[in-house]
């Protein structure tokens, strides 16, 4: 079976979606506008980071979940584990992931 390298997740907010590449972990911000509205449409990138590189890089490989909060999403590697906290905002600033680290 073929791994989708690109997925679309819908947020809180009915104009917003994320835009997760499943190889290497980034993450963009869709905006889709009603018809009647003249702004364009738009997407930017919210995390810039690789979480996976060279061959690393696998379709399928990174999954993303929306939270309750619009603005928050977790970010799973499927593969080892690991996992981020992101956010978005459209502050750029406030953009970003954290990576969730072990409790000791």
């Amino acid at each position: 079976m073929e791994q989708i390298k690109y997925r679309i997740y819908p947020t809180a907010i009915e104009s917003h979606f994320l835009k997760l590449n499943t190889a290497d972990g980034r993450v963009w911000i869709e905006q889709v506008l009603p018809a009647k509205k003249k702004q364009p449409i738009c997407q930017v990138m919210i995390n810039k980071a690789l979480l996976a590189i060279g061959a690393d890089q696998i379709a399928g490989r990174f999954e993303l979940t929306p939270t309750a909060n619009p603005y928050v999403y977790i970010i799973q590697d499927t593969i080892d584990g690991r996992t981020w906290y992101g956010q978005w905002s459209v502050k750029d600033e406030e953009c970003g992931i954290k990576q969730i680290e072990d409790l000791k």
